[in-house]
């Protein structure tokens, strides 16, 4: 993946994915040595190229550690604090294998996450709401400001990389008419929730001054086009899907528009 601002083109490599989900992949505890042996192969090969505008990421963590003090944290799939894990694989990579911190960042994929904060989400917790339910708070472990707050806070510096994000995971398991903690959130239509929570996750970030181009966060929604689930801006054989946004001060996205629209005016922009 790459970002491009000003001038500035910048290549990330992910090493791995949802190691706190998928850890028996990479041996029991041994992630963070994984994480270290090609942060120091990559660092070799791209330096001796002359190549100074890359970053070398830790695996995305399937929902991010959004709190972790002497009270308690939030654990994950693999009862693990992921924010942990990714902090023993960059110390690792710095101390073991000599990995400079300048080219190092962590990923994170928050589906779903939120905030409880007054004014946003407008458009999210309201529209297309199933029969079990609407598309409320994600509690404390799910908190947005939370897990950014905590992991901008402790890799200062470093890229913070959204390399996957929508308003589910598994969005067939949140459709209308599904019973259990699986279905929440819920949702009445997939395309449109998935409408309302990119134009909410973008308005949240660009009024906390997220989308910057001297932020060092960086994200990505989960997917480009539909193929094994339905979270693609575009359906599987390309054409558009097509969502309502009752509550956008952005005239070019207030109404019904496509998701590509929406998608392209919020990049730097916000609706409220």
């Amino acid at each position: 993946m790459h970002t491009y601002y000003q001038n500035n083109f910048s290549i990330y490599f992910e090493v791995g994915n949802e190691e706190n989900y998928h850890g028996t992949l990479y041996g029991l505890n041994n992630y963070q040595y994984v994480f270290g042996i090609v942060a120091q192969a990559l660092q070799s090969k791209l330096n001796s190229y002359g190549f100074t505008n890359y970053h070398i990421l830790t695996s995305g963590m399937l929902n991010p550690t959004a709190y972790f003090n002497s009270t308690g944290s939030c654990t994950a799939p693999g009862n693990d604090v992921n924010v942990a894990d990714a902090s023993n694989a960059i110390i690792k990579a710095e101390n073991d294998y000599g990995v400079s911190a300048a080219r190092l960042g962590v990923a994170v994929h928050p589906y779903h996450y939120n905030t409880n904060e007054s004014g946003y989400w407008q458009n999210y917790y309201t529209q297309y709401r199933g029969t079990s339910g609407t598309n409320g708070y994600a509690g404390a472990c799910g908190d947005l400001l939370g897990m950014y707050q905590l992991w901008e806070g402790l890799f200062s510096g470093m890229p913070l990389v959204f390399t996957e994000d929508n308003w589910s995971d598994h969005p067939a398991d949140h459709i209308n008419g599904c019973t259990g903690t699986s279905c929440n959130p819920t949702c009445s239509d997939s395309s449109g929730c998935e409408g309302a929570y990119l134009v909410d996750l973008f308005t949240w970030l660009t009024d906390h001054g997220v989308s910057e181009s001297n932020s060092n966060v960086r994200v990505l929604v989960y997917r480009g086009a539909d193929k094994d689930v339905t979270l693609g801006i575009y359906q599987i054989n390309g054409n558009e899907k097509t969502v309502n946004i009752p509550n956008c001060l952005y005239n070019a996205v207030n109404g019904t528009h496509t998701l590509s629209n929406d998608y392209y005016y919020l990049r730097t922009g916000a609706c409220y």
